[in-house]
């Protein structure tokens, strides 16, 4: 019977962490499209009527936070194969 509660519990933990995971994915998701689609200094430029004279600026900053966003993807996936070279499956 005990056993029976902690069981149900536990899943009852499982399932709200993997959907608070979820909800976390998406909320990161949205913030670095956000970011790296320039979209402040875009709104200030626009706001200032002068978009055409920083176009250029916008263009290489969104073009560097491209860049930014691979590196980190290239250092994160070089960490896995580490790990995985490591301690093999298990730290997958």
């Amino acid at each position: 019977m005990l056993e029976q509660k902690i069981r149900e519990r536990r899943q009852t933990y499982e399932e709200f962490a993997e959907a608070a995971v979820g909800r976390g994915a998406v909320l990161a998701g949205r913030e670095w499209r956000r970011w790296v689609r320039v979209h402040d200094y875009r709104e200030a430029a626009e706001q200032s009527e002068k978009l055409a004279d920083k176009f250029i600026e916008i263009r290489a900053l969104t073009l560097f936070r491209w860049k930014a966003t691979g590196l980190v993807l290239v250092g994160l996936l070089v960490v896995l194969a580490v790990a995985y070279l490591v301690y093999g499956p298990v730290a997958m």
